[in-house]
């Protein structure tokens, strides 16, 4: 198992590992914060790396845009990890001996219902504004093979967006801020990398909260595979419907779906959520 470097975060000193109660070079107190090797992550290079990497996604060359995008956060989780000595094997932690996996299916299914639902929300006002240009976006096919398209949304979408969003950007917030706080800004940040913000971000509560009660990021990325699964099965359905996105009956049809699924996710929040003082996952690993 590797170690993760530990630095004063007052003086800026190495401190050994195990670290101590107080730094040899100033005398102050090294707290549970300052051991956890979170301290010196930069988040804020995060609001570069993304924009960056969806800029390079959007340009095609002799692959897949999409696959450009996630070697772009791959490498830059890598190289964040090598760089501050953070142990992926205590990032990614242990499945819980007797771990109950049974909600991880039913909160993907609800999971899904609720983006569903959530899409005619953050579109149809932009639909009654620019009906055509909201059509284009949302009719939109995947481009590439069936195998592709699972390649990019099933296996490499969850492992690196959680390894980002859940493993560095998440730990590093909670050790600023808490969990609570952390929690509702990297799920934010994780929305609005996607189409659809509102159901992306209750996602990535969802996905914070089950890292904190299993302490393995290998829970929320079962999750996220499952989920996207669903939505490569759904993606080569047939719909031969005329969707009105403009229309009162879509958006009605996205607050039922939304309503059906939502005290599903409200009770797994309320039963699984973090008490004041939870440790770093990372910490405890």
């Amino acid at each position: 198992m590797g170690t993760a470097a530990n630095f004063c975060i007052r003086c800026g000193a190495r401190l050994p590992s195990p670290a101590p109660n107080y730094c040899a070079d100033c005398g102050s107190q090294v707290d549970a914060a300052e051991k956890s090797g979170f301290h010196r992550l930069r988040s804020r290079w995060l609001l570069l790396v993304l924009p960056l990497s969806l800029a390079a996604g959007s340009v095609d060359t002799l692959v897949d845009g999409q696959y450009v995008t996630y070697l772009v956060l791959v490498g830059w989780t890598a190289l964040v990890l090598v760089r501050r000595r953070v142990s992926l094997v205590r990032l990614l932690g242990r499945v819980p001996h007797g771990f109950n996996w049974w909600p991880i299916p039913l909160l993907a299914v609800a999971g899904i219902v609720f983006s569903l639902g959530a899409v005619p929300v953050v579109w149809h006002p932009l639909a009654r504004v620019a009906p055509d240009i909201v059509s284009d976006v949302l009719s939109q096919p995947l481009a590439g093979s069936r195998l592709n398209i699972f390649v990019l949304i099933v296996i490499a979408a969850p492992l690196s967006e959680e390894l980002l969003f859940r493993g560095l950007l998440f730990s590093r917030l909670m050790v600023k801020w808490g969990a609570t706080r952390a929690m509702i800004v990297s799920s934010l940040a994780f929305g609005l990398l996607h189409l659809n913000p509102i159901g992306a971000s209750v996602f990535g509560m969802i996905a914070c909260v089950l890292y904190l009660r299993t302490r393995t990021l290998l829970a929320p990325m079962a999750l996220h595979a499952l989920n996207n699964l669903m939505v490569w099965g759904v993606t080569f359905w047939e719909v031969e419907a005329d969707v009105r996105y403009d229309s009162p009956e879509f958006l009605y049809q996205g607050l039922v779906a939304m309503l059906i699924a939502s005290p599903v996710i409200v009770l797994f929040l309320r039963r699984w959520w973090p008490a004041r003082g939870t440790a770093l996952p990372y910490d405890t690993n």
